[in-house]
C-alpha cells in the first residue's frame, strides 16, 4: 500500500510524502485494517491523506487511483509553547550578581526585559542590578517572570 500525505493541504497532486509498504495481496471485495506507526513527523497545520493499495506487477487498471481512500483531512494542533525564567540566587546583596537562566519549548525566538536574549529559546546571563529588579522572558508571546530582590549590604561598626 502506499500513504499519500500532502501537508498543508493544498489540493494538488503534489504529494509531498510517498510512504510504501507491503500488504500481500487482497481478494476481490476484501478488506484489511493496516496501522501506521512512526511514518511521518506531522507539522502543526492542515494536512490532506489518501491510502492507496500497491497494484501487482502485470496487472493492468485504467484508474490506479478508484482503489484509494477518499482523501481525509486531518488537523494538527501546534504543542503548546512553555516557558520558564529562574534567579539564583532569588535575593542578593548591592554590588553582588545573580545567574538568570530561560527555558522553553516549541517556541521560535525569545526576548527579555531588563536582559538580553539574543533570540534564544534558552540561556543564562549573569546579571548585577543595583536595586531590586523584574526580569521577564518572552517566547511567541508567552511571557513569564522572576524578580531579583536586593539588600543594602549590612554595616558593622565596631566599638
Amino acid at each position: 500500500s502506499y500513504l499519500y500525505i500532502d501537508e498543508g493541504n493544498t489540493n494538488g497532486d503534489d504529494w509531498q510524502h510517498i510512504i510504501s509498504r507491503n500488504t500481500g495481496a487482497l481478494g476481490p471485495d476484501s478488506a484489511k485494517v493496516e496501522t501506521w506507526v512512526n511514518v511521518w513527523t506531522a507539522k502543526a497545520g492542515t494536512h490532506r491523506i489518501k491510502v492507496c493499495p500497491n497494484i501487482p506487477v502485470g496487472m493492468q487498471e485504467a484508474n490506479y487511483n478508484n482503489n484509494c481512500t477518499t482523501d481525509k483531512i486531518i488537523t494538527v494542533a501546534a504543542s503548546p509553547v512553555t516557558v520558564s525564567i529562574n534567579l539564583n540566587p532569588s535575593t542578593i546583596f548591592t554590588g553582588k550578581s545573580a545567574t538568570l537562566s530561560w527555558s522553553s519549548t516549541s517556541a521560535s525566538s525569545c526576548t527579555g526585559t531588563n536582559f538580553s536574549t539574543g533570540g534564544a529559546t534558552s540561556g543564562s546571563v549573569t546579571v548585577k542590578p543595583n536595586s531590586t529588579t523584574t526580569y521577564m522572558v518572552t517566547c511567541n508571546g508567552v511571557p513569564r517572570q522572576a524578580t531579583l530582590v536586593v539588600k543594602k549590604k549590612p554595616i558593622f561598626d565596631e566599638d
